[in-house]
């Protein structure tokens, strides 16, 4: 069962986003660290820009991406990225 809690950007750093087709690079404004994403990492962090969401609702929007249906074996992938996320201290859960 997917995870209840929600996923956020973290709220005590700022970011700068480039996004060139479906990558986007994100600097860290507090740490000086740039992240490079890949096209699923990138549309979570820009949904994540605009609104918390579970890892259910992560899964539904971004499976289209892959052309995967959003199952329990995406879902797992999903989990992967947003770990992923979190220890670059990008996101954060509530």
């Amino acid at each position: 069962m997917p995870n209840a809690f929600h996923w956020r950007l973290r709220q005590d750093r700022d970011h700068d986003v480039r996004v060139w087709n479906e990558e986007a690079v994100v600097y860290d404004c507090l740490t000086g660290d740039t992240h490079l994403l890949d096209a699923v990492a990138t549309k979570i962090f820009l949904h994540l820009q605009k609104m918390p969401a579970t890892t259910e609702m992560l899964t539904c929007i971004v499976a289209p991406v892959l052309n995967d249906p959003p199952d329990a074996c995406f879902a797992v992938h999903v989990v992967e990225i947003l770990d992923n996320l979190k220890n670059l201290s990008l996101i954060e859960t509530d």
